[in-house]
């Protein structure tokens, strides 16, 4: 029973739309003229049919609708014309009967009566008609507003992202051309130092060869962070290898298990496309480590029902829902890199239980198409 209400419902909403659509596009001139051509034909037919049969229901849609499309002008109007027309039908019909004298005002009274119906219906009708016509305009201004907002906000993003990339590649290159040619050169002279304190046989040695392993050590690792900051191995290699040496390097540095497992199939990426990626990872592996605790991280790169999805995973404390961290500047450049791609961007946590960023992009995007290269070359795995 509800399923056969819902369809009338349809069906009538239906039928209204196609009447409107088609009734919107034309003059008021042409509403006009079919409208009381449409009264005067009623009017016709309610003479030939005499005063018994009512024809009220029927001089109300031409007025309706000189009312809603040709405005409340013409609705009044039409309304005048009709009980004209309604008055002279009767009159006309009724002058083959006998009517007392005293009854003669009858019909006046009740053209009078329909006048006052009619001009109330085509009224009513016209204010319809306006505050609709409002609130398409309000919905429309608020739409074209929010509109406007959502594109200053992306704009925003768009200059935040790209602020953040060119701070991280400003660290990147005075990590590598400051503090790791700093640390190079120091190395590189606690070497000599060791070895003039070995010619010499002192007891000092092996601390001076102890200082020169630490420093060549930070020295590597500078330049390491560097490399990861500075996306050089998503240029040189690609970004299967780049999250995959990402994945070493943190393991390395962090001293926690960062693993990445990059599909076979994937398609060719553009630079762009695999930068807004390995940022996206890269956010993620450190927002898991740095506020989820995670000693546990796993990156996937694969293909999915015609999409490119990216996966992070952590065994973190993960991240309640209505914790501020859900809506921080982080999560909020990673979705836009994400939306920058065409794709969708989301976050599922439980609290205690680790935290899954997914990035999904569609395969329609991404236009070239990279050859096949064996797995083993692009996974990389290291441990605690």
């Amino acid at each position: 029973m509800n399923t056969n209400r819902e369809t009338d419902c349809y069906g009538l909403g239906e039928f209204w739309g196609r009447l409107n659509a088609f009734w919107a596009v034309k003059s008021p001139s042409s509403v006009n003229v079919f409208a009381f051509g449409s009264a005067l034909l009623i009017g016709v037919v309610d003479y030939f049919t005499g005063p018994e049969i009512a024809f009220s229901v029927f001089y109300l849609l031409p007025i309706m609708l000189a009312a809603w499309f040709a405005g409340k002008r013409s609705g009044i109007l039409l309304a005048v014309f009709s009980s004209l027309i309604w008055l002279l039908a009767d009159l006309s019909a009724a002058s083959t009967f006998s009517r007392p004298a005293s009854a003669l005002w009858i019909p006046f009274w009740n053209s009078f009566v329909r006048l006052c119906i009619f001009a109330v219906v085509a009224f009513f009708t016209a204010e319809s008609k306006a505050s609709q016509d409002n609130l398409e305009n309000d919905a429309r201004e608020k739409a074209e507003r929010l509109a406007d907002e959502m594109m200053k906000r992306r704009k925003a993003e768009s200059e935040i992202s790209e602020i953040s990339h060119q701070e991280q590649e400003r660290i990147g290159r005075d990590l590598h051309d400051g503090l790791g040619q700093c640390l190079a050169g120091i190395a590189f002279k606690a070497k000599s130092l060791a070895e003039a304190l070995a010619a010499e046989y002192s007891p000092h040695t092996p601390e001076a060869e102890r200082l020169a392993r630490l420093l060549t050590d930070a020295s590597q690792q500078a330049g390491n962070i560097a490399r990861v900051i500075l996306l050089d191995t998503v240029e040189k290699s690609g970004l299967g290898v780049a999250l995959s040496q990402m994945a070493h390097d943190v393991s390395n540095l962090l001293n926690v298990s960062c693993t990445a497992k990059i599909s076979p199939l994937l398609p060719g990426l553009n630079h762009t496309q695999s930068v807004h990626l390995y940022r996206i990872a890269q956010e993620a592996i450190n927002n898991a480590i740095r506020h989820g605790h995670a000693d546990r991280v796993e990156v996937q790169l694969e293909v999915e029902d015609s999409s490119v999805v990216m996966r992070i995973r952590d065994n973190g404390t993960g991240i309640a829902t209505n914790h501020k961290s859900k809506q921080g500047l982080g999560l909020r450049i990673m979705r836009h890199r994400s939306g920058a791609l065409g794709g969708e961007f989301n976050i599922t946590s439980e609290r205690h239980r680790g935290c899954t960023v997914r990035c999904t992009i569609p395969l329609n995007v991404i236009s070239e198409v990279s050859p096949i290269v064996p797995d083993h070359s692009l996974c990389l795995q290291s441990s605690q």
